[in-house]
C-alpha cells in the first residue's frame, strides 16, 4: 500500500506516550508499505531527530511551529469558535504539502494520528483510517472538573468543540482506533463512526527489561513528560500527600522525578529533602531498573500509560491510581491505591520487603511480554488498514512483496 501518514509531532525517539504509540506505527508500516509521512515539529531539540527518522519512510514533511506562537493562535479559536488545541496545530505549509501530495500521489489511505491532524484532510475524499489513540475532548472535559475559572470555562468549551469535530470525523473514516476499551465505549456516547476499534499500545520488552544499570540504586521514581499536565497534577499530589507519609516511617526515602521539560512548579519538588527531578534524559529503563519501586499516581488519564507498561517490563513493582489503569485492566503484579494513606502504605510495604519487589517485578514482566506485544499490535493494526483500503468489491490490497498481510493474532 501507498500510504499518506499525517501526526500532530515528530515520531522520534519514542520516548513519551504518543511518540511511542506513533513511532512504532510508522517503523512497522515502513518496512511493509510505502508510508510517505508529514509532521510536526513543536520543540527545537526534535530538530536533531529528522534524519534518523528520514530512513524509516519512502518521503517526509516536517514543518516547525514556534509554541508561543502557537500559544497565540490557537486563542484566536475564542473568536471563531474552533478547538483551541486544533488551531495550535495549524501550520499553512505543511497544509500544502499535503495537498500537493494529495494532488501528486495516488495513495491507498490517508492516516491520521490525533484528532488534531483531522482538518489537514480538508478536501480529500479518499479512503481514511483515524487513530484518535485517547478520546482528547474527554481529556479536556475532565480537566474541566477540577480547575478553576476561567481555565475551568476553557477546558469545558474545549471538550465540548473537540467533541464535535471528533464525532464528524469518526463518521466520515472507514475505520476509527482507540486503544483501550474505556476509549471506545467514550466515543460511542456522542459519536456514530462507522468502525471503531481498539488497538491497545504495545511496550517494546526488549529495549525496556531487567538488568544492570549505571544508575546508583533509589528508591521510588516516577517518568513522563514534565510538562504534561497530568503527569505535573500526579507528581505534586504524590509528594504532597503521598511521600510525607512514606518518609514517616522510612525518612531516607528518595524520590527521583524523570522526564523532559519539567514545569516551574516540578522543578520546585526538587528543592525538597530525598527529590531529585532529572529533567530529560537519554534513556529511561535505566532508571527504572534503579528504582525499588515506580508510582503512577495521576489522578486524571486516558487510554493506556506507557509508564505503567515500561516499568513492569523492567521488573520494577508498581504502585499506581486507577485511573492510571484505566485502558490495561487489572495487572497481578501492581498494587492499587486511590487515596494518600493507602497509596503510601503500598510504597511503603514494597519499599520494607525485597522478596516482595522481586516478586511482583517478576510478575510484571511476565504478564507485560504476555499481554503486551508490539508485534501482535502492529499487525491487528495493519489488517485494518489493508481492509479500509481496499474500495467495495475488490479484494484486500497487499504489500509491494505480494505476501499479504499477517494474522493480527501472530
Amino acid at each position: 500500500m501507498r500510504i499518506l501518514y499525517l501526526c500532530h509531532r515528530i515520531p522520534f525517539p519514542p520516548d513519551k506516550g504518543d511518540k511511542i504509540r506513533s513511532y512504532h506505527q510508522v517503523e512497522h508500516l515502513g518496512r511493509r508499505h510505502e508510508v510517505d509521512l508529514f509532521t510536526l515539529v513543536d520543540d527545537p531539540a526534535d530538530r536533531r531527530h529528522v534524519e534518523p527518522l528520514r530512513g524509516l519512510v519512502r518521503r517526509l514533511t516536517v514543518e516547525e511551529i514556534d509554541p508561543r506562537a502557537a500559544r497565540a493562535r490557537s486563542l484566536v479559536g475564542l473568536a471563531t469558535g474552533e478547538p483551541l488545541s486544533v488551531r495550535a496545530f495549524r501550520n499553512a505549509p505543511l497544509r500544502h504539502a499535503v495537498r500537493r501530495a494529495f494532488a501528486e500521489e495516488a495513495y491507498d489511505l490517508a492516516f491520521v494520528f490525533s484528532s488534531n491532524m483531522v482538518p489537514y484532510l480538508d478536501g480529500h475524499d479518499g479512503p481514511r483510517v483515524l487513530d484518535y489513540v485517547d478520546v482528547d475532548s474527554a481529556k479536556w472535559t475532565a480537566y474541566a472538573v477540577g480547575a478553576a475559572p476561567p481555565l475551568r470555562w476553557l477546558y469545558a468549551r474545549e471538550g465540548r468543540r473537540l467533541r464535535t469535530i471528533e464525532a464528524a470525523a469518526a463518521a466520515r473514516a472507514e475505520v476509527t482506533v482507540v486503544c483501550a476499551e474505556k476509549e471506545k465505549e467514550e466515543l460511542l456516547r456522542f459519536a456514530a463512526p462507522r468502525r471503531v476499534e481498539v488497538v491497545p499500545n504495545g511496550t517494546d520488552v526488549t529495549r525496556f527489561s531487567p538488568g544492570a544499570t549505571d544508575v546508583t540504586p533509589f528508591d521510588v521514581v516516577f517518568t513522563g513528560a514534565m510538562d504534561y499536565r497530568a503527569n505535573v497534577d500526579a507528581i505534586v499530589w504524590f509528594a504532597d500527600e503521598c511521600l510525607p507519609r512514606i518518609r514517616e516511617r522510612r525518612p531516607e526515602t528518595g524520590l527521583s522525578i524523570v522526564g523532559s521539560n519539567p514545569t516551574r512548579e516540578v522543578k520546585a519538588l526538587g528543592e525538597r529533602p530525598g527529590v531529585t527531578v532529572t529533567g530529560r534524559v537519554e534513556e529511561v529503563p535505566p532508571y527504572l531498573r534503579a528504582a525499588r519501586v515506580a508510582v503512577a499516581p495521576l489522578r486524571v488519564a486516558r487510554g493506556i500509560q506507557n509508564k505503567v507498561l515500561e516499568a513492569m517490563a523492567c521488573g520494577t513493582p508498581v504502585v499506581a491510581t486507577g485511573a492510571a489503569l484505566g485502558g490495561i485492566g487489572a495487572p497481578p503484579a501492581v498494587a492499587r491505591a486511590d487515596d494518600p494513606a493507602a497509596f503510601a502504605d503500598a510504597v511503603a510495604a514494597l519499599l520494607a520487603d525485597e522478596p516482595l519487589r522481586i516478586a511482583r517485578g517478576r510478575e510484571g514482566r511476565e504478564w507485560v511480554v504476555q499481554h503486551f506485544d508490539w508485534e501482535a499490535r502492529l499487525g491487528q493494526l495493519e489488517a485494518l488498514l489493508v481492509e479500509a483500503a481496499s474500495r467495495p468489491g475488490e479484494a484486500p490490497v497487499e504489500d509491494g512483496g505480494g505476501a499479504g498481510v499477517p494474522s493480527p493474532t501472530r
